[in-house]
């Protein structure tokens, strides 16, 4: 994923490199061919104010979660996704907000999978071999 960086007070694009965030839970969740005209990401910065945040909104750039003083936004489809599917309590999107960007260095995402649960406590177990 590709996040274009701007200025949060002018909404500005900034003459800086994308910052790519891979193998992440928030790729995993939005799609990672994501266009980067879809997805910001800036610097809080002292002076930044609320009416700063609601002016990128009328950009089609939704706060979506923070990670220390950076915010990553995304436009309204993505930032739905995201208050449905990884924070359904907004104030998580700070608190928690590094844990979707958080780079891994590979991801398995498995469709279906088969998962064994033994109930150890009904078993029965053979004091002569040890099985149960």
């Amino acid at each position: 994923m590709e996040f274009r960086q701007i200025d949060l007070k002018t909404g500005q694009e900034l003459p800086l490199p994308v910052k790519t965030v891979e193998h992440s839970y928030l790729e995993l969740k939005i799609g990672k061919d994501i266009e980067p005209s879809k997805l910001a990401v800036g610097k809080m910065y002292d002076g930044i104010t609320e009416r700063d945040i609601e002016r990128l909104q009328e950009q089609d750039l939704y706060l979506i979660l923070a990670n220390g003083r950076t915010a990553y936004f995304g436009d309204r489809a993505i930032a739905e996704t995201v208050s449905k599917e990884i924070f359904t309590n907004h104030s998580d999107a700070v608190a928690y907000g590094s844990l979707p960007v958080s780079e891994a260095k590979a991801s398995i995402f498995k469709e279906r999978s088969r998962i064994l649960i033994v109930d150890d406590e009904t078993l029965n177990k053979d004091l002569a071999t040890g099985t149960y």
